[in-house]
């Protein structure tokens, strides 16, 4: 399920504990990438 909702994201982080603050901003995160 993170595969989907997280295609080019870290997937370490989301398991490493940041899965609050990564959901909340994944997709600000990814505009900035982009």
């Amino acid at each position: 399920m993170s595969s989907r909702c997280f295609p080019d994201y870290p997937a370490q982080l989301i398991f490493s504990g940041s899965a609050p603050d990564a959901f909340c901003y994944w997709p600000l995160r990814t505009c900035m990438i982009e």
